[in-house]
């Protein structure tokens, strides 16, 4: 049987591939609301038909990421628990695999890694420093899914302004401007815009919240029960942020781990 930390990974993998379609179905949702703008009489009852049956796909989506998210985090954790404490937990863990899909499971011996966490499994208080060694990559890939998503934010209020102008001075009579579908129109459009902005306010108020948890495990040393009670905090944390896409983790991963090497030497 693969590893957890694999297992976790492959779910969590189907999680964020659902999440690359809904943001390709968001600015199709988009593009395709200023389109029917310009249209009339029937053309622009599909178009609306079509909108909405794309905002119906992106709910549902949005729905099964979150369930792949849930089992892939919480597989993750039971991980760092048994590796931090060398405790085996069988009757959760096999919960959890049946869970997964097959595909899932076969996948997962695939992406099977030793080095996962840089700390050696002979180290004195490897919970600890397991913990701190997540909440650092964390905290910094957050930041870097902040300035990403403001990029997005952006550019989706550039369409939604689109949006908004092309339902306001297009050449039509003026009660036709304000026609039901093309009010639609604009409600729908706010979604994917709000979802973007929403993701945005996340990756920045969690990445704040684990600098302070960061901040603590390395002010003095804890008892176990403050480790839990932090490893509690920093659950809560990363289960209401969006997850991290596997483009910038690869395209920020050598300078973290350069300044996680720093760090660990400069604590030595």
């Amino acid at each position: 049987m693969a590893q957890t930390q694999a297992l976790s990974e492959s779910v969590l993998a189907s999680s964020k591939e659902y999440n690359k379609y809904i943001n390709k179905v968001n600015y199709l949702l988009l593009i395709l609301a200023i389109v029917s703008i310009y249209t009339v009489g029937t053309s622009l009852y599909i178009a609306s038909s079509m909108v909405v049956l794309l905002q119906l796909a992106i709910w549902y989506m949005l729905l099964e990421s979150e369930k792949k998210k849930v089992i892939g985090q919480t597989l993750i954790r039971h991980d760092l628990i048994e590796k931090g404490f060398d405790e085996k937990f069988p009757a959760k863990l096999s919960y959890l695999k049946s869970q997964l899909t097959d595909s899932e499971s076969d996948s997962a011996k695939y992406l099977e890694r030793d080095d996962y966490y840089a700390i050696p499994a002979d180290t004195d208080k490897r919970f600890l420093s397991m913990l701190k060694e997540s909440c650092f990559w964390t905290t910094n890939l957050y930041q870097n899914c902040y300035q990403e998503e403001k990029s997005r934010v952006v550019f989706m209020s550039l369409l939604f302004l689109i949006l908004l102008m092309s339902v306001a001075f297009i050449d039509l009579q003026p009660d036709e401007n304000f026609s039901l579908q093309r009010t639609f129109m604009v409600i729908i459009g706010t979604f994917p815009l709000w979802q973007s902005i929403k993701d945005s306010l996340k990756f920045d108020t969690a990445k704040d919240k684990l600098k302070a948890i960061d901040s603590e495990l390395e002010a003095e040393s804890k008892s176990i029960s403050e480790l839990l009670m932090l490893f509690s905090e920093y659950s809560v944390i990363t289960s209401s942020t969006p997850l991290i896409p596997d483009e910038l983790y690869v395209k920020h991963k050598d300078r973290i781990q350069e300044n996680w090497d720093v760090r660990i030497a400069n604590t030595d």
